[in-house]
């Protein structure tokens, strides 16, 4: 199938086409949301992403091995990808990592095609729940998802502290909990079975990659010999997904993990806090945290706990 639309650059009709994405498109797809999501933060008033992509993000091209029949490219005549969508399906959860569209072909159908693909791809496999996150300043992409059967459901906040040796994170675990390194694929089942209370669905993929992965580490809570939950701390300075066993083991996990050493390089420390979770924001904000991002939880029906349960990305909620 394909569809027409005019090319800023070219000034003229402008065949694109879809097929399914190929490890190789990965680099030039990440390059392109770059330039859509800086045009979509230009739009909407706010600073641009100054960095520069130079290789794929293991995580997405994680989804892209898991699920290949998820992910579909839009490339015009000159062979260039245009658009791109991520989806991936977790027990009986189609979830929509990701979905962007270079602006000059966004008014003629690629986002809408791009998501009827991905879409049907969870109608093959029977899924009964349909989701994804998306940017609150977002109106257009909101009305789509909503008209699709995924109306917005839960408001998450991200937020951002660099890192400052002169300002330290002053924080306090309210428990005293016992943190260590997940290092065998035992523990595994154990996280998942934790996952399904919590957020709704097992999703033991990641933890296995996450494991495998250098830049990730998988850290597990204990109090005492009760088991509390685990968080995923990355590289990067991200912390979560965080899950906890009960409410007030949340935030001792996510405290443990701001000040723990792993990831000392990291220029930020970034959190994901769920809008229902009131106490723990005001608190993340006293310490010097930031809202950069607010997004939107768009599904087909409400999951995960948001007293016990914090997100990891956008793109795998």
């Amino acid at each position: 199938m394909s569809t027409r639309t005019k090319s800023r650059k070219a000034g003229k009709a402008d065949k694109v086409s879809y097929r399914r994405m190929r490890e190789a498109d990965q680099l030039e797809a990440e390059k392109m949301f770059l330039r859509s999501y800086n045009h979509l933060r230009k739009q909407a008033n706010l600073p641009q992403f100054k960095g520069k992509i130079s290789r794929p993000n293991p995580m997405l091209l994680h989804f892209l091995r898991s699920d290949p029949e998820g992910h579909f490219v839009a490339v015009n005549e000159a062979g260039r990808i245009v658009g791109y969508a991520s989806s991936i399906i977790r027990e009986m959860e189609w979830y929509l990592a990701m979905l962007f569209v270079l602006p000059s072909y966004q008014t003629a159908g690629v986002g809408r095609e791009l998501l009827t693909r991905t879409m049907k791809y969870g109608a093959k496999a029977e899924c009964t729940r349909y989701a994804l996150a998306t940017f609150a300043y977002n109106p257009q992409a909101i009305a789509v998802y909503s008209k699709q059967g995924m109306p917005p459901q839960a408001t998450v906040l991200q937020l951002d502290r660099k890192q400052d040796p002169k300002m330290p994170i002053k924080l306090k675990p309210s428990l005293e909990l016992a943190m260590k390194e997940v290092t065998s694929e035992r523990a595994i089942s154990r996280l998942t079975r934790l996952d399904r209370k919590v957020r709704g669905t097992a999703r033991p993929e990641e933890h296995f990659f996450w494991l495998s992965t250098d830049g990730f580490k998988v850290l597990e809570f204990r109090e005492g010999r009760k088991f509390a939950g685990y968080a995923m701390m990355s590289r990067s300075g991200m912390i979560g997904p965080v899950a906890a066993t009960r409410p007030e083991y949340l935030q001792p996990i996510l405290v443990n993990c701001l000040l723990s050493d792993f990831f000392t390089d990291a220029i930020i420390r970034r959190v994901f806090v769920h809008g229902e979770q009131k106490e723990l924001l005001a608190y993340l904000l006293d310490a010097g945290f930031r809202i950069t991002e607010p997004l939107l939880v768009m599904t087909s029906e409400r999951f995960s706990d948001p007293q016990r349960y914090m997100a990891g990305t956008l793109a795998h909620y």
